[in-house]
């Protein structure tokens, strides 16, 4: 992690990304305030973060498609700064080309005994990324962009039923990301009476250690990302930004926010945790990973050099 640079402007952003390939992208963590005492009030009230108040660390030696596990920052992540920001290890797109494929760790599970209360409250909103929320696009008028708000799942878009990020593509589409698996039905079926626990005491439930998520690639970049053909020399050519919906985690049984299709009660009503009318930030104000290369699927980027069964010299 040695190459971060902490930056204070676009134009620092610019010259960061100076003479890599990579048509001036560069990979930059922005970093935004947690309020948890925020989390006692019902409904959840607004975030008001502002572009000039979040803190931006770039890495610009997140270049080579090749290199990208090893050069990703994993040591000294931002996550420990801010932790909505998911503790990624691995991105890759899917081999048919339709979902952007992120391993993530459970940060929390770094420092898990008894001398470590305080860290482990300080990083809960990263075991919130874990579970879903229902997201309904609002429409402004003004300028005709969208934003979303938190909703109930009846009130969700189709594609916002189950999701946690909003995936912001280099060409300007956005996507709602899709979970590999529902963890608090992964915890159910387990027949656990918790996902997490606010103390942190649930380090044997190794499901929860790994975060698997996808961000659904828009179809008219699918063809693109499946050939990889946007990345040129090494250097990718397409990006996405990862945007977390910043909510509190939900502790108690798993089965109380289920999607519709578990077909289990409610007892979390979101029109009391979260109010009708709790729109999120503009992407540009809310703290995100911006600029994450889209390198090509990984059997095209390690081919496998081993001869195939009953090769002869």
């Amino acid at each position: 992690d040695g190459g971060k640079k902490e930056i204070t402007s676009s134009n620092e952003v610019a010259n960061a990304a100076a003479g890599d390939g990579s048509n001036g992208r560069v990979l930059t963590a922005y970093l935004e305030p947690v309020y948890q005492s925020d989390w006692k009030i019902k409904p959840l009230p607004r975030r008001n973060s502002t572009a000039s108040a979040l803190r931006a660390i770039a890495y610009p030696e997140v270049s080579s498609c090749n290199r990208l596990p090893e050069s990703w920052p994993v040591n000294n992540p931002p996550t420990d700064v801010d932790p909505f920001l998911p503790w990624i290890h691995d991105v890759f797109p899917t081999a048919d080309g339709k979902y952007i494929q992120f391993v993530a760790q459970n940060r929390r599970r770094c420092q898990s005994g008894s001398d470590y209360a305080d860290l482990k409250a300080f990083l809960q909103p990263n075991i919130a990324l874990f579970q879903h929320i229902p997201l309904a696009r609002v429409q402004r008028q003004r300028n005709s962009t969208v934003r979303y708000r938190l909703s109930s799942h009846e009130e969700a878009d189709q594609d916002g039923m189950e999701t946690r990020f909003i995936c912001r593509f280099s060409k300007g589409q956005e996507t709602l990301s899709v979970f590999n698996f529902n963890y608090d039905w992964h915890s159910k079926r387990k027949g656990y009476k918790y996902t997490f626990t606010e103390e942190g005491f649930d380090v044997h439930m190794l499901w929860s250690s790994q975060f698997l998520f996808k961000c659904p690639v828009p179809p008219s970049l699918i063809e693109t990302v499946k050939s990889g053909s946007s990345v040129i020399d090494d250097k990718a050519t397409l990006f996405v930004d990862l945007v977390p919906v910043r909510t509190p985690p939900r502790y108690g049984y798993p089965n109380q926010f289920l999607p519709p299709k578990y077909n289990k009660p409610y007892t979390f009503i979101a029109e009391e945790e979260w109010g009708d009318g709790h729109v999120l930030p503009r992407i540009e104000d809310s703290g995100r990973w911006e600029n994450i290369p889209i390198c090509k699927p990984s059997l095209m980027t390690y081919v496998d050099s081993s001869p195939s069964p009953g090769a002869t010299a």
